[in-house]
């Protein structure tokens, strides 16, 4: 009996330090740019209406002198010298001078510059999204895991549900569940918290029972491994059948807390019918204390 529980210890041990050395080494506004209006004179037209003076010739006549009649007077028959009547033979019309009609001899031509229409330029309308702020809903603040009278707790880091029909107590130097009825040491699990291993493989789990080979023969089984969470922890579980052709059972769980590792082992009798069973219960009880 001692044997079995120096060569369970042992392994447990052996674990641990293999288990710790194991650890994972695993954005074009274009400018509007306004046409260029050249304003571009029309040709200057000069419309040279000139309309010269028309000038109408002066009519002259030419005077008519009527030599003085000499006839001899009747009376006297002196020649009598009718001093010439002088009298305007033509009538001489003074000139008419039409002022001319002076226009304008150049007319500038209106010159309407066309008409530049600038592109409208509407900026966008940026309508800026609205925010909605989130309501903060105060979380719920439950009771820190109400812990059930039943339950084992181990460091304040975990705790489990104790099986029935074991008794709790420090066994081997460790805080321990020994199953009642049968032979001390026969039959327990117990509880050590351990520096980081970081997270078991499958890989990690076949090397470490190989190097106790020495301790638990060479006929050892690897029966089962399992990586789970439990309250967004990673655990991992290994199972496996040892001694003089399965005489011994243990399974190994590391539960992988930020700071420290929970180690928790578990040793029986493959004799001892339903004990595994009790155990793997025990476990899907497993809750972290946060």
């Amino acid at each position: 009996m001692k044997k079995i529980i120096a060569l369970m210890l042992c392994a447990v041990m052996a674990f641990a330090l293999v288990a710790c050395a194991s650890k994972d080494n695993d954005t074009t506004a274009g400018a509007n740019t306004e046409p260029q209006t050249t304003v571009t004179d029309a040709a200057t037209d000069t419309a040279a209406d000139t309309t010269g003076a028309a000038t109408d010739p002066e009519s002259t006549e030419p005077d008519t002198t009527e030599e003085p009649g000499t006839e001899p007077d009747q009376t006297t028959g002196d020649v009598t010298t009718e001093e010439p009547g002088t009298e305007p033979d033509g009538t001489t019309e003074p000139a008419t001078t039409e002022e001319p009609a002076t226009e304008p001899a150049t007319t500038a031509p209106v010159t309407t510059a066309p008409e530049t229409t600038k592109p409208e330029t509407t900026a966008p309308v940026t309508t800026a999204p609205e925010t909605t702020k989130p309501e903060t809903t105060a979380p719920v603040t439950e009771p820190v895991n109400e812990i059930p009278d039943n339950a084992y707790v181990f460091a304040d880091r975990i705790y489990v549900i104790k099986p029935e029909g074991y008794t709790f107590k420090d066994f081997a130097g460790s805080p321990s569940g020994l199953k009642d009825g049968v032979a001390e040491g026969t039959c327990f699990f117990n509880f050590s918290l351990i520096e980081p291993t970081g997270v078991m493989t499958e890989d990690v789990a076949r090397n470490t029972l190989e190097g106790q080979k020495a301790t638990i023969g060479d006929d050892y089984t690897l029966d089962s491994f399992k990586t789970f969470e439990v309250d967004g922890v990673t655990v991992t579980k290994l199972d496996y059948t040892w001694g003089n052709g399965g005489a011994i059972a243990q399974s190994m769980v590391l539960v992988n807390l930020e700071d420290k590792t929970v180690f928790i082992a578990y040793a029986t009798l493959t004799s001892i019918e339903g004990a595994f069973d009790e155990f793997n219960a025990m476990i899907d009880t497993l809750r972290i204390i946060k």
